[in-house]
């Protein structure tokens, strides 16, 4: 019991100390438990028949048909797929990229292609005015190439926006108030009226879904990630520059 409890408690050190030697290892188990929390929704979905009515595809007809159909709500929602697919892409690259600038903190001599190399060679000598500089710099570098994923997010869920005013036009554009009380012209406007509010109700959600919520969850994960890493390299920097300085005196 007592060696169990030693297990548990050494596998869950790396949430208590954010440092180069565990840190790199906690973000990608954070990104990764995130991103198969939200798979498991995404496939649970699929078994339930939710992702089918995402699509508009119909029990009896395969995938292939239903997307080579061109149907407005499958290709809209294929477009916020494609869109979206992008966006968890940069995602997983940039957490690559991350996690390995934080295992170069670990190593005496860090690639010169590194964003740890040339922090390290840049500084080099500089006063501290010039290294606080240089580091603001750095982490505002950082963060501006994450900002695609917060464009993608965004542009996801203005097309979900734009989904809805879509699907709402083509509920109007298939209500002709001459024919309402045609009995032979209602069944035509009934299913002109559910198509336009599958439109608009799905397209929302695929927009909130997609990039409200997981694109932006990813983000924020880098985000987290990300500053962590540049204060690392920071204080890694200034410990660099010490022992140079003391080693020169």
């Amino acid at each position: 019991m007592k060696r169990t409890a030693t297990m548990a408690r050494a596998a869950f050190d790396v949430l208590d100390k954010k440092d180069s030697e565990r840190y790199s290892y906690f973000l990608w188990l954070k990104f990764i438990i995130c991103n198969l929390l939200f798979i498991t929704l995404f496939t649970l979905g699929i078994f339930e028949g939710w992702v089918d009515k995402l699509f508009g595809k119909k029990a009896d007809v395969s995938w292939l048909k239903t997307l080579l159909t061109f149907d407005a709500l499958t290709t809209y929602i294929l477009v916020m797929t494609l869109v979206f697919a992008f966006g968890l892409f940069i995602s997983i690259k940039k957490v690559f990229v991350t996690s390995r600038e934080i295992n170069y903190l670990k190593e005496e001599n860090p690639p010169r292609f590194s964003r740890v190399a040339e922090y390290l060679n840049a500084i080099r000598g500089a006063d501290s005015g010039t290294r606080a500089n240089l580091h603001h710099i750095l982490e505002d570098k950082w963060f501006s190439r994450l900002a695609i994923i917060g464009r993608l997010s965004a542009v996801l869920v203005l097309l979900g926006f734009l989904g809805t005013v879509v699907g709402f036009v083509m509920v109007l554009s298939g209500i002709n108030p001459g024919l309402v009380g045609d009995t032979n012209s209602i069944g035509t406007m009934v299913a002109t009226l559910v198509n336009g509010m599958g439109v608009a109700l799905y397209t929302t959600l695929a927009g909130g879904i997609f990039g409200g919520i997981w694109l932006e969850t990813n983000l924020h994960i880098l985000r987290v990630g990300g500053s962590d890493f540049v204060n690392l390299l920071g204080e890694f920097g200034e410990i660099q520059e010490k022992t140079r300085r003391e080693l020169e005196e």
